[in-house]
């Protein structure tokens, strides 16, 4: 959703410069695996390590490549022998270029042909760190929801409680905390993964609330005012974001003013349902990883049989070929098929 004039082009730069960026790191994870799509660019790729302490860059369609660039260089009689391990073939290309001009000698061309891709499956797991917060986080958490009561036509100075926590640097909280003590999302679909922000105006107890959720997981309740003197409002935007799709959710504002006021003061946080919450997400993800990974097995496995039959992508695969070229797929989907084998044997 787009919320026009709320605020200058300066301060949205600026913004998005500290506070959403210190958020978006958080999740950068998250975003990876989730495949979420953006109305500007893809989700860049992000640095994450296994427990074994290698580097790897996860990209937006899952798949991952060597963080970084591994070079080789040792003596071999009255020669060098050189060997490296790039993360694409433009990279090999320029590396094989650099090379050319400090060893004139070097066949090139040579070197480029014996260059070849190759896939492999992670022996270990990668570290995941799920705690988002923080100050500047919680700035970009509380604009959100901001943003989101002006585009219902509520003026921000109106807000009075975060307007110190905006404006102030020096400020490192506001009246908003985790909110796990209870589910305010009705009918959640486990493993349905989403974002929403919900407002929540009340005259008669003066009160301008907001929930603001991410990635199915991340729950916070934030009071924006205690004076709030318009009509009462109850409103709920949310989208799946690997698909850039709203969706109907409903957030339950019928709650406890004392459970609201404990999750306001910095006591909203229950292990028992956050690791629940994170558990479904998580068990989502993995069924989004494989099934990503598998059809991206099958599709190299395709273009391999193909390649070793001598035929084109465009080719079509007659009756008597096609036994072959099962074959051929089944053979190249063997070292996905085996290491998934392992994982499920270990796990």
């Amino acid at each position: 959703m787009t919320v026009n004039r709320f605020i200058c082009r300066e301060c949205n730069n600026r913004k998005g410069r500290t506070w959403d960026a210190v958020l978006s790191k958080q999740f950068a994870w998250m975003s990876s695996m989730t495949g979420i799509s953006r109305d500007r660019g893809s989700v860049p790729s992000v640095v994450v390590s296994t427990i074994g302490g290698k580097d790897y860059k996860l990209h937006n369609d899952g798949t991952m490549t060597p963080a970084r660039f591994q070079y080789s260089q040792v003596p071999d009689g009255d020669k060098t022998k050189i060997s490296f391990i790039a993360r694409d073939m433009g990279e090999v290309r320029k590396k094989v270029s650099e090379l050319k001009q400090r060893y004139p000698n070097l066949d090139d061309q040579a070197a480029l042909s014996s260059a070849k891709m190759s896939t492999s499956y992670l022996e270990e797991p990668i570290k995941v760190d799920l705690a988002p917060g923080g100050p500047e986080a919680g700035r970009s958490i509380v604009t959100t929801a901001l943003a989101y009561a002006f585009k219902l036509g509520i003026s921000p100075h109106e807000c009075e409680v975060v307007l110190p926590f905006l404006r102030q640097p020096e400020l490192l909280t506001t009246s908003y905390g985790w909110s796990s003590l209870i589910d305010v999302v009705k009918g959640r679909k486990p493993g349905q993964i989403f974002h929403c922000v919900s407002i929540s105006g009340d005259p008669k107890t003066s009160r301008l609330l907001a929930y603001v959720e991410y990635f199915s997981f991340a729950r916070w309740h934030i009071e924006l005012s205690r004076q709030y003197d318009g009509p009462a409002i109850a409103s709920t935007y949310a989208i799946v974001p690997d698909e850039a799709r709203e969706i109907e959710i409903t957030v339950d504002w019928n709650l406890e003013i004392s459970l609201v006021d404990r999750i306001l003061y910095g006591d909203g946080y229950d292990s028992e349902r956050t690791e629940k919450a994170v558990g479904q997400v998580m068990d989502a993800l993995m069924k989004r990883s494989w099934d990503r990974s598998f059809n991206l097995a099958y599709q190299a496995a395709c273009k391999e049989a193909m390649l070793d039959m001598g035929l084109s992508e465009n080719d079509s695969i007659s009756g008597t070929l096609y036994p072959i070229f099962e074959k051929k797929v089944v053979e190249a989907m063997a070292p996905f098929i085996m290491h998934h084998r392992s994982q499920r044997q270990s796990a």
